[in-house]
């Protein structure tokens, strides 16, 4: 263990320990997203890291496999001229080239 690092194994027995005891899934898929925040405090690192991480705790405390839906972004890219005539309406209502 690097000497830089020390409380990490502890980090790591609570949140295992949390995880194995008797607090809900969605307690602990809640805790274990703060927790991966708290110990990486970045905006732009964490957000699909700690969903994805928080989605397999879930799935494992609940025993079955949580099926997902396609994302807005998803949906944007399979048809994007709607999406963009919503964007462009404003502009076109004022008739101004902003």
């Amino acid at each position: 263990m690097p000497k830089k690092f020390p409380c990490t194994p502890t980090i790591y027995v609570t949140m295992s320990t949390t995880i194995g005891g008797d607090r809900s899934a969605f307690h602990l898929a809640a805790y274990v997203m703060w927790r991966l925040n708290w110990i990486h405090p970045f905006v732009n690192g964490n957000g699909r890291t700690t969903r994805a991480v928080s989605y397999y705790v879930l799935c494992a405390k609940l025993e079955v496999y949580i099926p997902g839906v396609t994302t807005v972004p998803e949906l944007i890219g399979h048809n994007k001229d709607p999406y963009y005539k919503a964007l462009e309406l404003p502009t076109m209502q004022k008739g101004s080239s902003a």
